[in-house]
């Protein structure tokens, strides 16, 4: 009975170590792409969330400094605010219809308002300097921001990295089969005439 082989065996046989003479250079780079792309991907991966999430905590401070200039103001709701509280998530905020007055001048728009708050109800709204309405960006949501930018870049990353190692298989692959189609019109008449004559 033969001995089924080893996890060992069978992985250094996916790898192309397992010392197969038949195996030629571009065999053996072929069985090694996926996991280049896995080991570019664990050392690349803290390279990218930082960049990724640098970028977004800065752009995200640009706007906390332009916060600045807002200007605070009470807007009446005209309706209802959608939605509701989400346990462990703090506030909610929705953009609701709701009406302002800056400067003697009545406006008419949608604002940042808590969830669930009545219509009627009054809320602090800030403003611009071209009297719209702003939702601040707080401290939490900047943590929040950097977060997902952090965990997007990873996941793309790794999904670059796959997507090039199976274009480059999928070439590689073809190039093989083309070569060994070649290989083949080559020895097939000198075969075809050697089994015909035996």
């Amino acid at each position: 009975m033969s001995r089924q082989p080893t996890w060992r065996a069978r992985l250094a046989q996916r790898l192309a170590v397992d010392g197969n003479q038949l195996l030629r250079r571009s065999d053996r780079v072929r069985a090694w792409l996926f996991p280049a792309a896995i080991i570019g991907w664990a050392l690349l991966t803290p390279l990218a969330a930082g960049l990724a999430g640098g970028l977004v905590h800065q752009a995200d401070l640009q706007q906390q400094l332009s916060q600045r200039s807002w200007r605070p103001a009470v807007a009446v709701l005209l309706q209802r605010a959608p939605g509701s509280d989400v346990p462990g998530m703090g506030q909610v905020y929705s953009w609701t219809p709701a009406k302002w007055t800056v400067g003697g001048r009545s406006h008419v728009g949608a604002v940042p308002a808590a969830a669930g708050t009545a219509k009627g109800k009054t809320v602090r709204i800030w403003l611009d300097n071209a009297d719209r309405p702003r939702q601040p960006l707080s401290a939490v949501e900047v943590d929040h921001n950097v977060r997902l930018a952090e965990i997007a870049a990873t996941l793309v990353l790794g999904l670059v990295l796959l997507a090039c190692a199976g274009v480059i298989r999928a070439c590689m692959t073809r190039c093989s089969l083309a070569a060994w189609g070649r290989a083949w019109r080559a020895v097939e008449p000198q075969w075809t005439r050697r089994r015909s004559a035996g």
